[in-house]
C-alpha cells in the first residue's frame, strides 16, 4: 500500500489567514487583532504559519450567531392624528 500522500492533502481542511479573511470579508489585520484579543476563531500553528481549521471556524461562527430582536409595533398616539 502506498503511504505517501501529497503535502497539500494533509492541510486541505485548513485555511490560511488570507483565505479566511477573504471568506468572511475582513482583513488579515482584523484576524490578527482578534487573535491578540482572543476573540477570533481558533488557530493552529504549522511552524510559524497560522492556519484555521474549517470546522473550528464553523463552530466559532455558530457560537457567535445572534438572534435578531423582534420588531416593535408602533402604536399611533392621539397627538399624531391630524384633525381637519
Amino acid at each position: 500500500m502506498n503511504q505517501v500522500k501529497k503535502a497539500g492533502s494533509l492541510l486541505q481542511d485548513y485555511l490560511t489567514e488570507e483565505s479566511l479573511a477573504g471568506e468572511i470579508d475582513v482583513t488579515v489585520r482584523t484576524l490578527r487583532r482578534w487573535r491578540k484579543e482572543r476573540k477570533g476563531p481558533p488557530i493552529t500553528h504549522v511552524g510559524r504559519q497560522v492556519r484555521y481549521s474549517i470546522d473550528g471556524v464553523r463552530r466559532w461562527l455558530a457560537a457567535n450567531e445572534q438572534q435578531m430582536p423582534r420588531a416593535r409595533r408602533s402604536i399611533p398616539t392621539a397627538s399624531a392624528e391630524v384633525t381637519a
